[in-house]
């Protein structure tokens, strides 16, 4: 059982800092950044989330890894062939 869990995207993020440096392909979206947060506080947090079928599976277990229960993580037949950018 969890004593919070975090629920939204799990998705592969393109970023480009404010110095101008970019790093391709990370992890990222809202659930992995809550549920990052929150478990600098609390423990144990869960994720519940969708990710497509091509959805990085080492990903998974880094944030297992981080001490985050990804049991509510479902993986969808479906796969995504883009990645969210952020400037």
């Amino acid at each position: 059982m969890v004593a919070l869990f975090t629920a939204g995207g799990i998705i592969v993020d393109n970023v480009v800092a404010a110095d101008g440096s970019v790093q391709l392909e990370t992890m990222g979206g809202n659930a992995v950044y809550a549920a990052g947060g929150a478990r600098l506080w609390i423990e144990p947090v869960g994720v519940v989330a969708n990710v497509p079928a091509n959805y990085p599976r080492h990903w998974l277990g880094a944030l297992r890894d981080a001490g985050l229960r990804t049991e509510g993580v479902s993986v969808l037949s479906e796969t995504v062939v883009r990645s969210e950018w952020f400037i």
